[in-house]
């Protein structure tokens, strides 16, 4: 397969259990495409060295009347990196939460996004929205939150 330069393990991430059945409600656990995260990466500055933090995401989240549990898992032996324990840790403390989300895995010329701020409208973004102005929307998010550091 021919997979994004962002998979560091092609191996392994073939490998994984994206097809594996609950045995609980009997569902295919689910594994909805490859994201390409590279046009994220240029647009914090990764590609030119300008900082040394990637995405990362979470293995699960649950939400039950507005409480969250977000699980971070690894195989035995294996360990949280010491930026997602930071990332982890820090969530905790969180100042604003942006989500953005994202419609397409691989054709970055035709996806939608939206941003939410913590109790702010969600602000949408227009549809078939291109990668450069994607970028741009990361580009100015990781500015303003590199403005806010203590």
């Amino acid at each position: 397969m021919n997979y994004p330069s962002t998979i560091l393990h092609p191996d392994a991430f073939t490998k994984s259990q994206w097809h594996i059945v609950c045995p609980y409600c009997e569902r295919v656990i689910g594994f909805d495409g490859i994201f390409d995260w590279r046009w994220v990466m240029q647009a914090i500055g990764y590609d030119k060295g300008k900082t040394r933090i990637m995405p990362m995401d979470f293995d699960g989240v649950i939400e039950r009347h507005c409480h969250f549990l977000i699980f971070e898992t690894k195989d035995v032996g294996k360990e949280i990196s010491q930026a997602q324990q930071w990332t982890l840790k820090r969530l905790r403390k969180a100042k604003s939460i942006c989500i953005m989300k994202v419609w397409g895995k691989r054709k970055l010329d035709s996806f939608e996004a939206e941003f939410s701020y913590m109790n702010k409208i969600p602000r949408k973004i227009d549809s078939g929205v291109g990668e450069e102005e994607a970028k741009n929307y990361v580009r100015r998010w990781f500015e303003w939150a590199n403005n806010r550091a203590q």
